[in-house]
């Protein structure tokens, strides 16, 4: 599935009948840090709450800005390539490319076309492995070209391919440039589509493809769409899924997404975030915190600092922040926008917060909860009258007919683009006086937290739970 109207100069020979391509620093982190952070010390996080100027610290320097891009990743037998979409550039686009990727359409498909200093393609075909024959991916409808010259095909980024002089016909298949395609796919058939870039090491794993042998696998059709298949463990009797560079996987990744100022984020899977390396740059973050319930006092690290801040951490009493782990919620301070992508790991469901029961002594879950605050998130979004229930044990009162659990007293989450708190507590709720409290103070209304629906925890949002 390519286009007739194929790329001229080297490439003019490649062809097929649709969806073809056309061708570290001395400084310390702000005085506001500090005062944060010593407020949150000697007042307690309750004081904390209660309103002692938070909202007032929290914002110096904050210059909110729009979300940030999607990260998907492919993985692939020779490695993963994560594509940072372009969601506000090319939004058609990319809503179409997310179609594809939540349908599972890629799943088992795989790179049916590689030309040298060109481009790497896939999207088209899955292969089914009990008949050893490919299929051709069911196609939505297509989508409007949305080619613009500030998004040219250079390497390193992903375009949609299309059927040749029709710039709206790309649906399921896409191609990865090798090279600067800029001067011959940016000027014709409108233009190819630029909607994302390969991050981090995703181009050493393209090239890894590219340079795999390249055999003409249409047959008797040659016109077919396998005459520049790439195949791993060459020469064989025969092509099966061993010699394909198969999409095991290619799913969106949860993303923690920063605006400039604080940001009150969380680890959703049971995969430590190594701070030292996730943030480990002055230009992008100034100071990450972390509160340890259980030992009821604060980590930190800073990337502007030799040793990662633990001689100045351990002079304030401070733990050094080295991990954050599954289950745990953590603040940054960051000095412009950016998004980091989680990697993929089992989500940290609510269940897991369940505390235990001292008696009859029972265990609570993997993150119990202890009497207090604690600083948390969850992987499985949901809204939090759903977190309290999920929390519930064998000792909790079961709640009246129209009534929400009480295993809880206050939630309290942090919108960073907003610059406002949520606010949440059973009590009000089943006393009719939430909105009216909510209301009083100026605080954000639950209902419209933004997660995977409305009035929802997202999985990287971080919030503070408070236990009887």
């Amino acid at each position: 599935m390519f286009m007739t109207d194929t790329p001229g100069g080297a490439q003019a020979a490649a062809r097929d009948d649709r969806d073809k391509v056309a061708g570290r620093g001395n400084g310390i982190p702000s005085v506001s840090s500090w005062r944060l952070l010593a407020l949150m010390k000697s007042r307690g996080l309750p004081a904390l709450l209660q309103g002692v100027c938070l909202a007032a610290l929290l914002l110096q320097g904050a210059a909110p800005t729009a979300a940030l891009a999607t990260v998907v990743r492919m993985q692939t037998p020779l490695g993963n390539i994560d594509i940072q979409l372009l969601d506000t550039a090319a939004p058609a686009t990319v809503a179409n490319f997310l179609n594809y990727v939540s349908s599972g359409a890629y799943v088992n498909s795989f790179i049916h076309r590689s030309v040298p200093g060109f481009i790497l393609q896939g999207g088209g075909y899955t292969w089914n492995s009990s008949s050893n024959n490919a299929a051709v991916v069911a196609a939505n409808a297509p989508v409007v070209n949305e080619f613009s010259t500030s998004r040219s095909n250079l390497r390193g980024t992903i375009a949609m391919a299309k059927l040749g002089g029709d710039p709206n016909s790309a649906t399921s298949q896409w191609f990865f440039n090798l090279t600067d395609n800029s001067a011959n796919l940016d000027n014709q058939n409108g233009g190819f589509t630029v909607f994302g870039q390969v991050t981090g090491n995703g181009m050493q794993v393209v090239d890894a493809i590219a340079a795999l042998t390249i055999v003409d696998a249409n047959g008797t059709n040659s016109t077919g769409p396998f005459g520049s298949l790439p195949l791993l463990n060459w020469p064989a009797a025969a092509i099966t899924a061993q010699n394909l560079v198969l999409l095991g996987a290619v799913s969106v990744l949860p993303e923690l997404t920063l605006v400039q100022g604080w940001n009150l984020l969380g680890n959703s899977v049971e995969v430590p975030i190594k701070v030292a390396t996730t943030f480990d740059d002055t230009a992008k973050v100034n100071a990450v915190w972390k509160w340890v319930a259980g030992q009821s006092k604060w980590e930190f690290y800073t990337p502007s600092q030799f040793d990662g801040g633990a001689a100045y951490a351990a002079s304030k009493g401070y733990g050094s922040l080295t991990d954050i782990n599954g289950g745990e919620g953590f603040w940054v301070q960051a000095n412009m926008a950016f998004s980091v992508p989680l990697s993929p790991g089992t989500i940290v469901p609510s269940s897991s917060f369940k505390p235990a029961i001292a008696t009859p002594v029972t265990p609570g879950g993997a993150h119990a909860l202890p009497s207090g605050w604690s600083l948390i998130t969850v992987g499985d979004s949901p809204t939090p009258a759903q977190f309290d229930a999920a929390i519930a044990t064998a000792s909790s009162a079961t709640p009246a007919a129209g009534k929400v659990p009480t295993n809880l007293t206050s939630l309290w989450a942090w919108d960073a683009t907003r610059q406002n708190w949520y606010f949440w507590a059973p009590a009000l709720v089943n006393s009719g006086g939430l909105a009216a409290y909510v209301g009083s103070r100026n605080y954000l209304d639950p209902a419209t937290m933004p997660g995977l629906s409305a009035g929802t925890f997202s999985s990287t949002t971080g919030f503070w739970v408070k236990m009887p």
